[in-house]
């Protein structure tokens, strides 16, 4: 239907087609009918969720394709890089939050820490009473309780810690590519892509832990699979087949490992040592 008005509504400037030349708003008269009101509707609806997928497919099974479509200026048919990283990112620690991360509490099962000059790890010992035993005296309830405050401390900081770790990927590409003719900001759209994509597979492997512990534990070492793979491929298609392409990626990825063990000790080991202080004072 068209307008009822030879200039746009939003901004008045003359139309000279279905959309206005300035604003980009659809000429449509002023007064809706129903069937107008369900019929955009309708069109709406299945047009962003025709996209949605079509880029979420493209992003989990062509690796690199999305970023290369961004930095070559076609991003009308894909949903932004952002909104990606949101969505999944949102789906994990919304299923994590279920689940629990399992990261640091299993881990710290057993362990011990000692004040002497500083703080040390003594290797874990087995067995569910010593391991109760170790969690009292470090001082909590029990091994549930110590879990459930490292759980609980994760996925608080987790998603704020990412927001740091991201733009240091990165960086870790740019250092890596510093002679590739990109700047900062076409790197961190990689890096975008890339987590999108990392979050979207924890996130099967979250939802296989509902289902499942022992599917969760099978679908989580086919993530850390995923991961590699992945970013190798994403790597060589954004970046070419680039000399000691393979040196460089093995490079940014074994750094950026160590930064998120970091990133997770320095939010785990205050949990357990304010519990700790805590008992001793």
């Amino acid at each position: 239907m068209h307008s009822d008005s030879p200039f746009c509504h939003n901004c008045g400037v003359r139309l000279t087609g279905p959309f206005c030349a300035a604003c980009g708003q659809k000429a449509r008269p002023l007064s809706v009918t129903l069937h107008d009101f369900f019929h955009e509707f309708i069109h709406e609806m299945l047009h962003v969720d025709g996209r949605i997928l079509q880029t979420v497919r493209r992003l989990v099974v062509s690796p690199g394709f999305l970023t290369r479509e961004y930095l070559e200026g076609r991003r009308a048919r894909w949903i932004s890089p952002i909104r990606l990283y949101l969505i999944f990112s949102v789906v994990f620690f919304g299923l994590s939050a279920l689940t629990g991360l399992r990261v640091g509490a299993n881990d710290l099962r057993g362990w011990s820490f000692s004040f002497q000059e500083m703080p040390e790890v003594r290797a874990p010992v087995s067995g569910s009473a010593e391991a109760e035993s170790r969690a009292k005296e470090l001082g909590f309830e029990n091994i549930a309780h110590l879990e459930e405050s490292v759980d609980h401390a994760v996925l608080v900081w987790v998603p704020r810690v990412m927001f740091v770790l991201l733009p240091l990927f990165a960086w870790l590409v740019a250092l890596a590519y510093r002679r590739v003719d990109r700047n900062y900001l076409h790197h961190l759209i990689f890096a975008v892509h890339v987590h999108a994509a990392w979050f979207a597979a924890a996130a099967i492997a979250k939802i296989g832990e509902l289902l499942s512990r022992p599917v969760g534990d099978a679908l989580r070492l086919l993530v850390v699979v995923f991961a590699v793979v992945y970013a190798v491929l994403a790597f060589r298609r954004v970046y070419g087949a680039i000399r000691l392409s393979f040196a460089r990626i093995a490079l940014v990825m074994a750094i950026y490992a160590a930064a998120i063990i970091m990133a997770f000790v320095a939010i785990v080991v205050p949990v357990v040592l304010r519990h700790t202080i805590g008992r001793l004072l």
